[in-house]
């Protein structure tokens, strides 16, 4: 069973820190990668997977989530795994110089266009789209223990956007497709670390959103209170004191308190 960020109750929610993708297994290799009971056929249909791995080799491995995005536009989203894992079997490591460097690349995408597909409306097929997520997850879980760097390295890219976007726009430029990102993040990373590359940055980041929120609407405490269960989830382990929560509690309290003769 795949588990991923809709899993509430397991993976990253979880108290358990062992890894919850135990289905999608590496390869012997040192390099390259298997998913453990996928067939090449995941969709039960040859034409389709002919189609699918002719377009790929059209287009050769997107090293860009434009690149990918064009991989999969004839593709509808249930078909979106199982076209990242033919990609990922068509550029195994041992089948070409180059591919290992190919797969890194890959990863980074794959991280971005798992946020780009969090901001997506998905209202009319929520559980599809739920098992489309977490299947994903689970890929790039799979993906980070052999890729980690070029992971690491895509995370803190988004890291630095996402907070440009926040200085600029402040609340405004913030989406569902951040939290979601942050969660992926304490799945993926370890968040006990006394410093971490990409989860202390976004330990740092959240504390800055919780701090510089005006929580004047139902829709700011909402936002605030998930950033602030996530917070608390990169801490279960390193049960570090971070103060960003308890002004996030005071502030979000204090917003509807009555005021009578201008005090509180």
């Amino acid at each position: 069973e795949e588990k991923g960020v809709e899993d509430l109750d397991d993976g990253f929610w979880s108290n358990d820190d062992e890894n919850e993708y135990n289905d999608d297994e590496l390869a012997n290799s040192d390099d390259d990668i298997t998913f453990g009971r996928d067939t090449n056929r995941e969709d039960g249909n040859a034409s389709a997977d002919e189609r699918i791995t002719k377009r790929i080799q059209s287009l050769n491995c997107p090293s860009t989530h434009d690149e990918l995005l064009t991989i999969l536009e004839t593709s509808g989203l249930k078909e979106h795994p199982t076209v990242i894992k033919k990609i990922i079997r068509l550029y195994q490591p041992k089948l070409a110089e180059g591919n290992k460097e190919r797969l890194g690349k890959l990863t980074a995408v794959l991280l971005r266009h798992i946020i780009f597909m969090a901001d997506q409306d998905y209202s009319s097929d929520i559980e599809e789209f739920e098992t489309v997520i977490n299947s994903l997850v689970s890929i790039l879980k799979t993906l980070s223990e052999k890729y980690n760097q070029e992971l690491s390295k895509g995370a803190r890219d988004i890291l630095v956007e996402t907070q440009e976007r926040f200085k600029m726009h402040h609340f405004a430029g913030l989406s569902k497709a951040d939290l979601v990102f942050f969660i992926v993040i304490g799945m993926i990373f370890s968040t006990s670390d006394m410093y971490h590359l990409v989860a202390t940055p976004s330990t740092l980041l959240m504390s800055e959103i919780l701090e510089q929120i005006k929580y004047n609407s139902i829709t700011k405490i909402s936002y605030g209170a998930i950033i602030a269960q996530i917070s608390l989830k990169y801490q279960r382990i390193s049960k570090r004191y971070a103060p960003e929560l308890l002004y996030f509690f005071e502030k979000s309290l204090s917003t509807f308190v009555e005021k009578t003769d201008g005090k509180d």
